[in-house]
């Protein structure tokens, strides 16, 4: 697998990078398939020097963090040995993406003792399989929503200001596409899709509201609006409130 990512021929992009994430972004606005959208990207960023991409959003739940997938072409054999050497709360670009606004390298992050100490087992794993490097893109959203879109490298890649902005914009548009189509991606078991009054309870209790504030807010009472939350646990098949928020959010129904 690493010898037919390395042997892919690098086309830089005749026109300007600006202008091709500029296009692509209108694109991602326009088009109602993701499929194509997803193919065109990683297509786009080939050309930039970037062999595999992955895009992903997760919610801190219970303790934990609740992710999904939006896409994903790493290789199997990569994802196999993810598996083994890392948990998902420990991956530096997990890490760094809950923190930063902005797009950043591996290789600009790994440096920092307490991310290289935490990602040890994962960061062996990545210089073993030959990776060099990866661009990651944060997203951050509504109600705890924290995602990335991450491009990743089998050869050095010199990204100069042009690129990295472009490769940010074509990343947060496909990104924020994938998010709007509630059934695209892998994610969890489907989402019983709520009604109009449940999501909006859950939108208030996500802002920290009290049933009697929400209530209020909303003209009803206290008690109408227990029943609306109690109702959303029940057809979300979770057993709080915070899962409750997290499942919509992650399902893009919030």
């Amino acid at each position: 697998m690493q010898e037919l990512l390395l042997s892919r021929e690098i086309k830089r992009p005749a026109a300007p990078m600006g202008e091709i994430a500029f296009a692509f972004a209108v694109r991602c606005a326009r088009e109602k398939e993701v499929e194509p959208l997803v193919a065109a990207f990683q297509e786009l960023i080939a050309r930039v020097g970037f062999n595999a991409s992955a895009g992903g959003a997760w919610v801190r739940s219970g303790g934990r963090n609740m992710h999904r997938f939006y896409f994903n072409n790493w290789p199997k054999e990569w994802l196999d040995l993810y598996q083994e050497h890392a948990k998902f709360e420990d991956d530096l670009l997990v890490i760094e993406s809950g923190r930063r606004m902005q797009p950043f390298l591996a290789s600009e992050v790994r440096g920092d003792p307490a991310l290289a100490r935490a990602s040890e087992k994962l960061l062996a794993a990545f210089d073993a399989f030959g990776w060099r490097d990866v661009f990651t893109v944060p997203v951050h959203g509504p109600g705890g929503y924290n995602g990335l879109v991450a491009l990743a490298t089998m050869r050095p890649v010199a990204l100069d200001p042009v690129d990295r902005s472009a490769l940010e914009i074509m990343s947060l548009a496909l990104h924020r596409r994938c998010r709007e189509t509630l059934d695209f991606g892998s994610a969890q078991p489907p989402v019983e899709r709520l009604t109009p009054r449940q999501l909006e309870c859950l939108r208030w209790v996500a802002a920290g509201k009290s049933e009697a504030a929400i209530g209020k807010i909303l003209g009803v009472s206290a008690a109408t609006v227990h029943f609306h939350v109690e109702t959303a646990k029940k057809r979300l098949k979770v057993a709080s409130r915070v899962e409750a928020i997290a499942k919509v959010i992650l399902s893009g129904q919030l």
